[in-house]
């Protein structure tokens, strides 16, 4: 009868332990499925969230760390044998830090760490300064002097004058080298191109090449259109007197840019010499040039060196004296213009700006006269057209060589 009972015992037990590790499973793989959706639900989240405390231990959790399909093993002896109860780590009671992923029980599966940029809201965009250059924003006129073929018509040597002279005349030729002056004009004022450049200045040339026809009144009005702050027109001298040698930098006495002109001459003067070692001829003042005469903007004729010196004309064809040549002008025009920096353009005002009905009325014909002194002349146009104090002191001055300031020039 005893055996009966026994055998009775474990066939009513069987399917009740085959129903309890079904339900164990489903219960595993639910708690599975939760962690999953949780932790895709966490990545998607803004990284902040993770700081925030969690309410509790884990979902489907209420009483605390306690695993809700979790059997009781005290229940039956033949349910500590399953390999799934023995996977299960002791839950502690200990809160769980702010931000690290939660695992489930008996799951075997953490959830991804949440990505700190994503959902931050933060755009890191990074800005490399530029470097300007010391002539930034500063525009340069370079008329390399001459052309391959020399233009003889005539044309005025100031607005104005009924005195002509050619309009390009053919230059100087090397006596050592033979080599044509326009030729060293446009290779230097290549250079001296470059190198304002690199320091930032916007520069304009005449020409680029030797085989052109553009007069002097033409090389002028095309700067003066350009509005540049100053033209150098690059030149080599020449002269009967095989010694007479050095830089000499020519200005015109009286008209618009006149003042400038002088004021550039010289730091550019002392800075040309103090690369190059040459000598430096006293600041010349002449209205004898039609470049010269007919610049609106500050204009420079610069006699580089004299070609009809043997020794100074083998300099001049040489491109380590060529870079001190451009070294020194680019030193000069720095140095002015870091002192007396350049306006740059102000911004053109919109419509509603230049639609003012309160603008004040241009000033009438008569109210322009009343400006005019006692004699009738305008006060800005008598200005322009007295040199000042150092202008006057240099016409007065005698070169190394003999020549006088107002002995005629060897040619545009």
């Amino acid at each position: 009868m005893q055996r009966k009972k026994t055998q009775r015992r474990f066939t009513m037990k069987r399917p009740l332990r085959r129903s309890f590790v079904s339900m164990l499973i489903a219960a595993i793989l639910l708690v599975a499925l939760g962690v999953t959706a949780w932790a895709l639900g966490l990545e998607s989240q803004p990284s902040d969230a993770a700081a925030r405390p969690e309410a509790s231990a884990q979902p489907g959790t209420p009483d605390g760390p306690e695993t809700s399909g979790e059997p009781e093993s005290s229940a039956d002896p033949e349910t500590s044998a399953e390999p799934e109860s023995s996977a299960e780590p002791e839950s502690s009671g200990e809160p769980e830090t702010a931000g690290e992923p939660e695992t489930s029980a008996g799951a075997g599966i953490s959830a991804a760490p949440a990505n700190p940029m994503r959902g931050s809201g933060i755009t890191v965009i990074q800005i490399e300064e530029i470097e300007r250059g010391l002539l930034y924003g500063v525009k340069v006129g370079i008329d390399p002097g001459h052309q391959t073929h020399a233009n003889s018509a005539q044309e005025p040597v100031s607005p104005g004058s009924s005195e002509t002279k050619a309009k390009v005349s053919s230059g100087t030729q090397g006596v050592s080298t033979r080599v044509p002056e326009y030729e060293v004009n446009l290779q230097v004022s290549l250079l001296l191109r470059d190198a304002l450049e690199a320091q930032g200045a916007t520069v304009y040339m005449t020409r680029e090449i030797n085989d052109v026809n553009i007069s002097n009144i033409e090389r002028a009005q095309m700067m003066n259109e350009l509005g540049v702050d100053v033209v150098l027109r690059i030149h080599c001298n020449g002269s009967d007197n095989r010694s007479a040698a050095g830089i000499g930098l020519f200005v015109k006495s009286k008209g618009e840019g006149a003042e400038e002109s002088y004021a550039i001459c010289e730091p550019l003067i002392a800075a040309m010499g103090e690369a190059t070692g040459a000598y430096t001829e006293p600041i010349h003042v002449r209205d004898t040039y039609s470049g010269l005469n007919w610049s609106t903007v500050p204009s420079i004729l610069v006699e580089m060196g004299y070609m009809s010196n043997p020794e100074e004309d083998e300099k001049l064809c040489s491109e380590e004296y060529q870079a001190l040549l451009v070294e020194g002008m680019v030193k000069g025009l720095t140095s002015y213009f870091t002192a007396h920096p350049v306006q740059m353009p102000e911004p053109s005002p919109g419509p509603a700006e230049t639609e003012d009905p309160d603008a004040a009325e241009p000033a009438d014909e008569d109210g322009a006269e009343a400006a005019e002194d006692e004699n009738g002349t305008d006060e800005t146009e008598s200005v322009q057209k007295q040199p000042g104090a150092r202008m006057a002191a240099a016409s007065a001055t005698q070169r190394p060589d003999g020549v006088w300031e107002d002995e005629p020039d060897v040619g545009e």
